[in-house]
């Protein structure tokens, strides 16, 4: 079985990237949006947890006070090192790798060094699928529209933590040989820089898991108001509402489809609609109601509208949302 021309898996997959001209300014911009926002934020950077996600806000995680320049600063050394622990671990695998494979073909051909070579060509295997996903997601529209949100397409990098810290493991767990005092001194401090740095790593990895956890409460809070006001609208006889991406999201699942949302944006006009059913049956309500967060500050727009076209409507608000339910 052979698929139709422009529907096998590849031309599928290069679909997905999107549609842009694709210039060197627009490469540039690609890769340091990629190195700069999109690699830290999958890879578990602990920092600035919203420095550039205020989308964040909406699922209750509490702001990051850390000064935008840190943030930069911090992110942009946690690339830097992700990346020179991907080169490094590439390098020495491959070298490892020649060495074991020579040995194995023209000496030995031991079975333990059978089992080494298994698994340098695992190690070998898993940087190219992260080469490999890094270059596919590079050259897509991902990096340029939301590098944020957009990092979820990076989640394939976790398998390869391993292999990227081979190098740092194997360098922390030399064993000494008989070479002279100078090469031992330099050999321990290799050991020893390298186990600093394995701490550090996981150390931010601990760190970031308890800020996850402070993350909790908040979160259990927003998804009491969510539940609240999807309770609320119910009440009220509110089944077709317009409101923001997220908020569509979230009722409507919370809701079981009880209630149907329609993304609009902050001019009120269709955005972002996933599945456009939903909001064609909202538009298609003469009395769909209009439900917004606070701090979106739609109100004047709203009221405009509505004034524009003669509608009556009912003001009031619900769970920090302002909630125009038209008369």
């Amino acid at each position: 079985m052979r698929a139709a021309h422009g529907l096998d898996s590849w031309s599928v997959l290069m679909a997905q990237q999107g549609h842009f001209i694709e210039t060197s300014t627009v490469l540039m911009k690609q890769i340091t949006s990629t190195v700069t926002i999109s690699i830290p934020f999958i890879t578990g950077d602990p920092f600035c947890i919203n420095f550039n996600y205020s989308w964040l806000s909406f699922l209750g995680f509490a702001p990051s006070h850390t000064p935008a320049y840190q943030c930069q600063l911090i992110s942009n050394g946690w690339a830097t090192a992700y990346l020179l622990l991907f080169l490094a671990s590439v390098a020495l695998t491959v070298i490892a790798f020649s060495i074991k494979l020579y040995h194995f073909r023209f000496h030995t051909r031991l079975l333990e060094e059978r089992l080494v070579i298994k698994r340098y060509t695992i190690q070998l295997l898993l940087m190219a699928s992260t080469l490999f996903t890094l270059t596919i997601y590079i050259h897509s529209q991902a990096p340029i529209t939301f590098p944020e949100t957009n990092s979820r397409y990076l989640i394939g990098l976790w398998i390869a933590t391993p292999a990227l810290l081979w190098p740092l493991w194997l360098a922390a767990n030399m064993v000494r040989q008989s070479v002279s005092s100078q090469w031992q001194l330099m050999l321990c401090i290799i050991r020893g820089v390298c186990k600093g740095l394995i701490i550090i790593i996981f150390a931010f990895f601990l760190l970031g898991t308890c800020l996850t956890l402070t993350q909790v409460p908040p979160t259990l809070a927003n998804d009491q108001q969510q539940h609240f006001l999807v309770d609320n609208l119910l009440k009220a006889g509110i089944t077709h509402i317009y409101s923001d991406y997220q908020t569509c999201n979230r009722i409507i699942f919370l809701s079981e489809e009880r209630i149907i949302c329609g993304v609009v944006d902050q001019k009120l006009l269709p955005e972002y609609n996933r599945y456009m059913p939903y909001y064609t049956t909202v538009s298609k309500d003469a009395h769909s109601s209009y439900c917004f967060p606070m701090k979106e500050h739609n109100d004047a727009v709203i009221e405009k509208k509505l004034q524009q076209e003669g509608i009556n409507y009912r003001r009031f608000t619900l769970a920090d949302y302002t909630v125009y339910q038209l008369i």
